[in-house]
């Protein structure tokens, strides 16, 4: 309580951002502001589809020229000072492309504005001045539209899911989850974190961090070996009339199944992990001791 005062009510809010209740509202709000539908290159071809408006930047023969075309391959005519585009319809009143040298270009997007260069295409400039290519990644279709839940988790997941159908039977490896997710989606992004240049390193999500970095048949087993712990668990607090062990069996499931339901929505990390682990074989050897002596007293 006292965070969230001195924070000006931010910890509440994030509450808010994973409100089921409240994402039908989210949504419509969102896409009301602006919902980037399309950004993705091919040859010289740059397509924009938003929920306001869709165009097409083409590179043409030119040092830095571009043109204009509506999504009925109709021109839009453009004024250029040298410096920047600005397009004459009031319809795209919120993109401006800023021009320079070697084929770079800052295409601003209303409120957001993204890096560019021509090299044999339109790709991407990250922050670090690597180019990468720009396309839509596949992404789980009931998250459409729900990018911006859970503090830009909706992206993540949405993102992150169609990567287990490369990692069955062995994963990327661990720590690896931001090389091999698809950072080239800035139309994503946008709609995630309102910030197209931030680089995802995460899945905020423990089993997906599992799925992907060690395999799916990892999180299988992982899972098994949790549901186990959980029936046994159960079963011997039903069972057992021994309070006193069961006390610290019941203190111990309950810090282990906190763990797991955070893990929704967070990562294992190196600075916590060992703490579960420790806990968790605290309660499976708690479950043994409780099982052999409900077995010796009921001889």
């Amino acid at each position: 309580l006292l965070m969230n005062a001195a924070a000006g009510g931010k910890v509440t809010k994030e509450f808010d951002m994973i409100n089921p209740l409240k994402e039908n509202e989210r949504i419509e709000q969102a896409k009301s502001v602006l919902y980037i539908e399309e950004i993705t290159a091919k040859d010289n071809w740059l397509v924009i589809k938003t929920s306001k408006e869709a165009f097409t930047i083409i590179k043409d023969d030119n040092e830095g020229g571009i043109t204009f075309v509506d999504a009925d391959n109709m021109p839009i005519e453009s004024d250029f000072n040298g410096l920047t585009y600005k397009l004459k319809d009031n319809t795209y009143a919120g993109y401006e492309i800023n021009v320079y040298k070697d084929n770079y270009y800052d295409m601003k997007i209303y409120d957001y504005t993204i890096r560019l260069k021509y090299e044999n295409g339109f790709k991407g400039v990250t922050t670090a001045g690597q180019t990468i290519k720009i396309e839509n990644a596949e992404q789980l279709s009931i998250l459409k539209g729900r990018e911006a839940f859970g503090s830009g988790r909706g992206f993540i997941w949405s993102r992150s899911v169609p990567m287990i159908k490369q990692t069955i039977i062995k994963g990327h490896g661990p720590d690896t989850f931001a090389i091999y997710f698809p950072q080239w989606d800035i139309a994503g992004k946008i709609n995630g974190f309102r910030e197209p240049n931030r680089v995802v390193d995460t899945p905020h999500n423990m089993y997906l961090q599992i799925a992907i970095d060690t395999g799916l048949i990892s999180l299988i087993a992982f899972l098994l070996f949790l549901c186990i712990y959980v029936y046994n668990s159960i079963k011997n607090y039903i069972v057992s009339d021994r309070k006193e062990e069961l006390v610290l069996n019941s203190a111990v499931f309950c810090a282990v199944i906190s763990y797991c339901v955070a893990g929704l929505f967070n990562d294992s990390v190196v600075s916590v992990a060992p703490v579960f682990w420790v806990l968790l074989g605290l309660g499976i050897a708690q479950n043994k001791i409780i099982k052999i002596s409900f077995v010796q007293i009921n001889r």
